[in-house]
């Protein structure tokens, strides 16, 4: 038997969806790379795992699983919390990935008020109301949620609230503060591996910000808007998405050879 060569993709969803946010994109990606779709600790299947949770925790579990299997070198494409996960392990051994692309991506451990805000807030209504409260409170309120929200028809945006009413809410209830975390600091500079940091043409001006900001702190970034959609392009514009990425992962193999 012949050892598959395609370079393996890691996919990480971000904090309150699960592995099948990249659902519309497996097909697409399929026959050129090795399809790893992780959840989140809290998350979907491992809904009823055990705290402590936050980046630190899924840093590791991201760490844990890629050493289980033995992976090395693969390309990783995570949103939100997911993306924030990759790239800490990325700093940490940049021997884990040959290429990042991160979806709404963002420094971990700056300031970022207003999110900082609404998840507090999702928080403690899980406490005094209810998982399902928080839940709808968060897809009525959240920024991040403004422009699915804005097209309740369009079956993308039902698509992504249904991810959304998925979630079991376990790291809200859990009583174990998330570990804190080192932020990468001057490892920035030392990622000299290709990422792509994008967002959509509607994305919260915080999120988009903070972007722009790590962008300006990685040797080889580049920048990328999605039309048409918000937070969440790869469930809001798969097709848009699917293509800016494909481009991106074509030009880094290319180098590659």
């Amino acid at each position: 038997m012949t050892s598959d060569s395609r370079p393996w993709l890691i996919l990480l969803h971000g904090f309150g969806l699960n592995a099948g946010y990249f659902q519309p994109h497996l097909s697409a990606f399929a026959s050129d790379y090795q399809l790893l779709p992780l959840e989140l600790r809290g998350h979907g299947q491992r809904s009823r795992e055990p705290g402590p949770y936050g980046l630190a925790a899924y840093t590791d579990d991201l760490a844990a699983e890629l050493d289980r299997r033995q992976i090395r070198s693969a390309i990783f494409w995570g949103s939100h919390a997911g993306a924030a996960a990759g790239l800490l392990l990325a700093c940490r051994d940049p021997r884990y990935f040959s290429a990042l692309v991160l979806e709404s991506g963002f420094l971990p451990g700056s300031a970022m008020p207003r999110v900082r805000e609404l998840n507090i807030r999702a928080r403690q209504l899980a406490h005094s109301h209810g998982i399902r409260a928080a839940l709808d409170d968060m897809w009525e309120h959240a920024d991040w949620f403004a422009h699915p929200r804005s097209q309740p028809d369009e079956r993308h945006s039902q698509r992504l609230h249904t991810l959304l009413q998925e979630f079991a809410g376990t790291p809200w209830l859990s009583p174990l503060p998330p570990a804190r975390i080192t932020p990468p600091g001057q490892r920035l500079q030392l990622l000299h591996q290709p990422v792509l940091i994008y967002h959509g043409q509607h994305e919260m001006p915080e999120i988009r910000h903070a972007g722009q900001f790590l962008a300006s702190l990685l040797p080889a970034a580049t920048l990328a808007e999605i039309p048409g959609c918000g937070s969440f392009p790869a469930s809001e514009n798969p097709v848009q998405t699917g293509h800016a990425v494909l481009g991106f992962l074509a030009g880094h193999l290319r180098h590659r050879v």
